[in-house]
């Protein structure tokens, strides 16, 4: 009864080893198959900013802080009606340092002439494995949305340290309080730890 697609990557990865969307029970019976550990199955967000929040909590002091914000950009390529997608990523100032993942990742869109004006998104996951860009975000996550992190954080007993993955809806959210969901949870032991949705 799974609501498709679903993301599943394994339980002990790293760097996005073994990541994948997940978009049927095919998919599904697939990833199975080809991997020999634990694995977690989580929901797809669609939401298209991502950013990792670090947590700081000296354990003898009654409050904690947010010490770093990073963006994480999950880059597309502006298609001409005649380059290819290889052509694309080659071309590109930036992707063509990181073709090997984009090529693994679009394998199956690689000889593909993209559109005229259209973008098309070469990365899906917010690591730099997969091809994600990682920019600065101290100041881009404020008002409510930021006394709101923090309240989530401190309500996590035993977190003193760690970063939390989030996806907010639009640039509203990052202040507004509203429509973001934490991916996951990073760092020190604690007695829970669960997706996060604020609606």
């Amino acid at each position: 009864d799974l609501n498709y697609p679903v993301i599943c990557k394994p339980d002990r990865g790293h760097r996005g080893n073994g990541f994948k969307i997940i978009r049927n029970r095919n998919d599904l019976l697939e990833y199975m198959k080809l991997c020999n550990r634990n694995f977690l199955i989580q929901e797809y967000i669609e939401y298209p900013l991502e950013y990792g929040v670090f947590w700081v909590k000296i354990p003898s002091e009654s409050k904690g802080r947010i010490t770093s914000i990073t963006r994480k950009i999950l880059p597309f390529l502006k298609g001409d009606g005649k380059s290819s997608l290889s052509e694309l990523i080659l071309s590109d100032k930036r992707a063509k340092y990181m073709a090997s993942a984009y090529f693994e990742k679009n394998k199956n869109h690689l000889d593909t002439i993209i559109a005229a004006e259209t973008n098309f998104r070469i990365c899906s996951a917010g690591n730099h494995c997969q091809g994600a860009i990682f920019e600065d975000g101290s100041k881009d996550i404020e008002g409510r949305t930021f006394k709101r992190l923090e309240e989530i954080f401190s309500s996590v007993k035993g977190y003193d340290f760690g970063r939390m993955d989030i996806k907010f809806k639009d640039k509203d959210a990052l202040s507004n309080g509203k429509n973001f969901k934490i991916l996951e949870v990073n760092g020190s032991e604690a007695e829970s730890t669960h997706i996060y949705d604020r609606k």
